[in-house]
């Protein structure tokens, strides 16, 4: 049986036949957390009834008393409590955005999360050691039924449970190794007592990635509604210290090897060990789309500043955040960098540790305070979002992603993740291409004859840019070798990422058409 087939043809290499299908229908989740009730306001129309949002809007603490207790106060209940800002907000109005969400979009899902992490205090006890050892009598007085009351007070489906950097066992002299062992298992516990406590109300569970050996995922995957992978941060940096014959700047960042939160290869190595264990566990019950991948908006800036001593200058870095709120170099979000006005660098391969990288970054060196040599941001768009993500969401199947948070990305921000992670539409897929000249002239070939009034459309042959908008081009048939030529109107901007769109509907003079419309990848020369 005939097909009708083509091929696409570069100056340099000639692809020719489909090799994968790609389902463009992920979901865009987001956490809504810490001062994120002006952004809620911009975004809410760009996030669907049929994706979560998750409120970040308790946490659970030590209290004056030195016990662990859930609370949503907007105030600080203890001198331990250093994450007030999971909190209940003030309303928009006389709503709170949960309820505003209820009232406009019924159908969709509102999480309470709640948050925990690895705190040390100056006692030297530890929040998670403290929270863990718990027997399940305090557990339900203090944590869980609080909880269970927020939930239901406030209209929430269920709890997104945010409890991070769990070890099986930590490195500490303050507890004896009855305390500070088989973490595990008693977060197991835990859980299996919430999940009976909740009746029937949804559970999440966010997840670090296997670096922290206290998640039994297994024993999660079969309790949770889903698993949220937090992919995120994979930030790493060494810093001075007593043998480098500096003191004053012992603790001081020294090198960052790692400088942005989610370098593509770390985040698919982790992954692929996660889903590889939840397979083995599942087996052919395993059920993919249970997980989440979340990712996150948060732009890294690291200010490097020198210090002079003795005959020598050293140099060391800071956090951009170091700088104060007043700062315009103080930046966290994806709206900012905009103000930074110097060119973006799109980085794939790391200069320190030969990762794989695709992200953006900007380097800032002049208008700075003295002192201050240089910052560097590195900062994800939602174009390179897509690119580390999309064909990972698809190769293990997961249901989408998870994107930490509101108040870190406008409204543009927010609609073009919508626009470029979901779509009804299924394609076969080409190899990738990079590096093409901006003024590429694409060939497409047909192996018949074909109808060039189809074949001349817009519609049946397009270019997209990164966020699905159509690139204006032309395109010129040829009947003497059934091919067509598509040619940019203007040129293409440098280091950026487009699509070659073929169209299903072009059909060959005797009726012959593709099965499934072909996508191609291309990104342009830096």
């Amino acid at each position: 049986m005939k097909k009708l087939l083509f091929t696409i043809i570069s100056s340099l290499i000639l692809c020719l036949y489909p090799v994968n299908a790609l389902a463009y229908d992920f979901s865009v989740n987001p956490f809504y957390a810490i001062r994120s009730s002006d952004e809620y306001l911009n975004v809410k129309d760009t996030i669907d009834e049929s994706d979560t949002i998750y409120f970040g809007w308790s946490r659970i603490v030590r209290d004056s008393e030195g016990k662990m207790v859930f609370t949503s106060d907007r105030n600080a209940i203890s001198k331990f409590d250093i994450n007030s800002e999971y909190s209940i907000p003030e309303p928009i109005g006389d709503m709170l955005p949960n309820e505003m969400r209820k009232v406009e979009k019924p159908g969709g899902k509102n999480m309470l999360m709640v948050f925990l992490n690895k705190i040390n205090y100056d006692d030297g006890k530890v929040s998670i050691i403290e929270f863990l050892n718990m027997d399940e009598e305090l557990w339900d007085k203090l944590i869980i039924e609080p909880m269970i009351s927020k939930v239901d007070e406030y209209g929430f489906d269920g709890v997104a449970l945010d409890i991070e950097n769990i070890m099986d066992t930590f490195t500490t002299d303050k507890y004896d190794d009855k305390q500070n062992s088989n973490l595990k298992e008693k977060y197991n516990r835990f859980l299996k007592e919430l999940k009976n406590k909740l009746n029937g109300r949804k559970l999440s569970v966010c997840v670090n990635m296997p670096e922290y050996d206290g998640y039994d995922y297994s024993y999660i995957y079969d309790n949770a509604d889903n698993i949220i992978l937090i992919a995120y941060p994979y930030t790493h940096y060494t810093t001075y210290s007593e043998s480098d014959g500096v003191p004053d700047l012992i603790g001081k960042i020294k090198e960052i090897d790692v400088p942005e939160p989610e370098p593509y290869d770390m985040v698919k190595s982790d992954t692929d060990k996660v889903v590889s264990i939840l397979k083995q566990h599942g087996g052919s019950a395993f059920n993919p789309k249970k997980i989440l991948l979340g990712i996150t908006l948060q732009v890294n800036g690291w200010v490097q500043k020198e210090y002079p001593y003795g005959s020598n200058v050293y140099k060391y870095y800071e956090k951009a955040s170091s700088l104060g709120a007043d700062s315009k170099f103080n930046i966290s979000s994806l709206e900012d960098m905009e103000n930074i006005n110097v060119p973006g660098e799109y980085v794939l391969e790391s200069p320190v540790y030969k990762y794989t990288s695709r992200t953006y970054k900007k380097v800032v060196q002049d208008g700075l305070e003295d002192g201050i040599k240089k910052i560097e941001y590195y900062y994800d768009t939602p174009e390179t979002l897509f690119e580390k993500y999309y064909t990972l969401l698809g190769d293990y199947d997961l249901s989408g992603i998870t994107v930490w948070r509101l108040g870190l990305g406008g409204s543009k921000i927010w609609s073009d993740l919508k626009s470029i992670f979901s779509s009804n539409e299924t394609y076969e897929e080409l190899p990738s291409k990079i590096d093409v000249p901006i003024d590429k002239v694409w060939n497409v070939k047909f192996n018949m004859p074909i109808d060039e009034k189809l074949t001349s459309s817009s519609e049946n042959i397009s270019v997209l840019d990164a966020y699905k908008n159509s690139f204006p081009v032309k395109l010129k048939f040829d009947s003497n070798t059934n091919s067509v030529n598509i040619l940019p109107v203007s040129k293409y901007s440098k280091g950026s990422i487009y699509y070659l769109i073929i169209g299903k509907d072009i059909k060959s003079r005797s009726g012959l058409q593709l099965s499934k419309p072909v996508i191609m990848k291309f990104k342009t020369i830096e």
